[in-house]
This record gives C-alpha cells, structure tokens and sequence, in this order.
C-alpha cells in the first residue's frame, strides 16, 4: 500500500488530506513541522510528501533537500 506523509502545520489542513488520502488507499503520517517530518521519513520513507512551503521551522523545500540527501547517502 503506498505511503503518503503530510506536513502541514494547520491541524485542519492535516485532517483534511488525511480524509482524502486514506480514501484513495494511502497509509498515512502526519507532521506538524521539519523536524517532525524528518522523524516520520526515518521512521517509514513516504511514496508521497504532501508539504506546506511555510512552516514553523522552515521552508518546506529544506525537507525536499534533506530526503534527496538521505536517499543520495543510501546509494552510496
């Protein structure tokens, strides 16, 4: 089953995706924040990110550079 992590830091905005992923079959995580969102991917590694750009901690673009990061690190 595909595995989808949303990061957003509206709880509204969470439940919502959670509602419409999990009908279209997905497994989901849910993240308030980066450093939260880096918690989620070392726990299961997404098939989908689902990410607000403003988050309390960052951009949400820095979690996109750190899972590129960790998936480049793993090849090697």
């Amino acid at each position: 089953m595909p595995h989808v992590l949303i990061v957003d830091d509206d709880v509204n905005t969470r439940e919502a995706l959670v509602e419409i992923t999990t009908a279209e079959g997905f497994t989901t995580a849910v993240a308030g924040s980066i450093r939260d969102a880096q918690m989620q991917i070392m726990h299961q590694r997404p098939d989908v990110v689902l990410i607000d750009l403003k988050l309390p901690d960052g951009s949400g673009m820095d979690l996109f550079n750190d899972i590129e990061s960790r998936a480049t690190r793993r090849l090697f």
